[in-house]
């Protein structure tokens, strides 16, 4: 079976994108807290101990679910024809992850560090 390399590159495109930002960032990790690059909530920023913590964990999450992700689409990409319904389906999908990567950082973060009162 022949695979569009553009097709398939469109369906792994977010699996892909994410990686290499994760990758990015675990290579030149953020040193102290700002507002531009890493992982940046409310509570992330609230001390450095937890923007330190927030970078590993969210990288360490990353990578363990948009790999994951990337090995079912390869398999779906070798298995069956990926028609264009399924491509788009596919995007959102890679989106998923993201939102499962917050939501277990700040829950962590949350266990580690609670928030500080003034």
């Amino acid at each position: 079976m022949k695979i569009d390399f553009l097709l398939a590159f469109s369906f792994l495109s977010v699996e892909l994108s994410f990686l290499f930002v994760a990758l990015l960032m675990l290579l030149f990790p953020q040193k102290s807290i700002n507002s531009l690059a890493g992982y940046r909530t409310e509570r992330s920023m609230q001390n450095q101990q937890a923007w330190d913590f927030a970078q590993r964990y969210s990288i360490m999450l990353i990578f363990k679910y948009y790999l994951s992700m990337l090995a079912c689409k390869i398999l779906l990409l070798c298995l069956f024809n990926v028609p264009v319904p399924i491509l788009v389906f596919g995007i959102f999908t890679g989106l998923i992850p993201m939102g499962l990567v917050f939501w277990k950082t700040e829950k962590a973060l949350y266990q580690r560090f609670p928030k500080e009162k003034p």
